[in-house]
This record gives structure tokens, sequence and C-alpha cells, in this order.
């Protein structure tokens, strides 16, 4: 299941990449905590460029418990998302923005 989206420039077939843990994280909590005191901090950029490979590593995922950090998770992309060279010679010559 993504985690979150990002927007992406300059893509031949979609405007956003889904991310996805990298890894699993796994940690034991209190008896009476569940997952929902977990605190997540994501660390993306508002956009990233075409070409993107399966794999790449968008952003990540900072985890903590009571201010005291658990751990970090990078999130990458499950898809190859292939670069638009119009949408970019566009770009290149001022046609369309960043």
């Amino acid at each position: 299941m993504p985690l979150q989206e990002v927007k992406v420039k300059y893509a031949d077939t979609t405007d956003t990449v889904l991310l996805y843990p990298e890894e699993s994280f796994t940690t034991l909590l209190p008896n009476e905590a569940d997952e929902s005191v977990l605190q997540k901090t994501y660390l993306l950029p508002e956009s990233v460029a075409a070409p993107i490979e399966k794999g790449d590593v968008i952003g990540a995922v900072k985890l903590s418990l009571a201010g005291e950090e658990l751990g970090t998770v990078a999130l990458v992309s499950h898809t190859d998302i292939e670069r638009s060279e119009l949408l970019s010679k566009l770009h290149q010559r001022g046609y369309i923005g960043h």
C-alpha cells in the first residue's frame, strides 16, 4: 500500500508517483499503546522530474514515539516513469514553467 504521492514533472503518462516503504519497520510498543501513537514525519520533495526508475528513493518517513526518533525508512517508486521529450523541450525553451 502506498504511503504518499509526489507530483512528477515532464512525465509521459502520469502526473504523480506513488511512494512505498523500501523496507518494513518493526518496533515494540508499550502494552497500552497502539500504532496511532506513532508520529510519522514525511520528508518529501514538492515534485520530482521524470524519468524515474523502479526503486528510486524519492523521500523518507521518520517514525517517532513520544518525541523519540525510532528510525527512518526510505520511500521508493514501484514503477518506471518515462520522460516526455516534448514536455522536456518545451520546458528548456521556456514555454512551460518549473
